[in-house]
């Protein structure tokens, strides 16, 4: 589901919940899953291997919104959650703040915020992770909006807020050390020790979900655990 190629991020659970090969996912008792997002959801159109072997079939010829429909609508079938997640906004994503700043990443949020709250049928539309992996010159709570994750967060979780209050805004942490903090190893996106004092204003408080982000040792040989 994490693909730099601007094919559909979701076309391998969509394979899946085609196939009724859902049931590993209950099989581990997860009722929720994410797909990917980003900016160009409007206008891009799956390609290659997703024709290929049928794995975006609802969706053949559409754009990515409308394959992100066809993932949400098999996923209710079977009482699956879906949360959106802004893992790649553009094929070779550079470092924050150079493609993460609100202007850059709200339309396509507030894209799917409107599409899926007007909906009555995506109950299962139940969060936006609104960035992934902030990392290299994220900051947090440092003072500068140039780089503050805190402070961007804050514009895009408002965004998404306003066009779908019931959804929740899931914000994930920073690559840096905080306050003279030193971590063995810190993870793009797993630090969130500013937290506490620099939180994230949202315009309803109880619709955040801080959601530091760790990768596992299979995955990242480098980190210490």
């Amino acid at each position: 589901m994490r693909r730099r190629d601007h094919r559909a991020g979701g076309a391998r659970l969509v394979a899946h919940l085609h196939r009724q090969r859902a049931g590993p996912v209950r099989q581990l008792r997860h009722q929720r899953a994410a797909t990917a997002a980003g900016h160009e959801l409007g206008d891009r159109r799956p390609q290659g291997q997703e024709h290929a072997d049928g794995r975006l079939s609802g969706a053949r010829g559409q754009n990515l919104l409308v394959g992100a429909g066809v993932i949400v609508r098999e996923a209710r079938k079977r009482s699956i959650l879906i949360m959106f997640d802004s893992h790649r906004i553009e094929a070779s994503e550079p470092d924050f703040p150079d493609i993460a700043v609100p202007d850059n990443i709200t339309p396509a949020l507030q894209m799917l915020a409107t599409r899926y709250c007007e909906d009555p049928g995506a109950w299962n539309v139940y969060a936006i992770d609104i960035k992934n992996e902030p990392k290299g010159k994220a900051t947090w709570g440092k003072g500068d909006e140039d780089t503050d994750w805190n402070l961007q967060a804050a514009k895009i979780g408002n965004a998404v807020l306003k066009k779908c209050p019931r959804l929740l805004v899931f914000v994930e942490g920073v690559q840096t050390n905080f306050n003279g903090v030193n971590l063995e190893w810190g993870q793009a996106g797993g630090s969130l020790q500013g937290a506490k004092d620099y939180p994230v204003k949202l315009s309803n408080m109880e619709r955040l979900v801080y959601s530091p982000h760790l990768i596992s040792p299979g995955v990242d040989f480098i980190s210490p655990w």
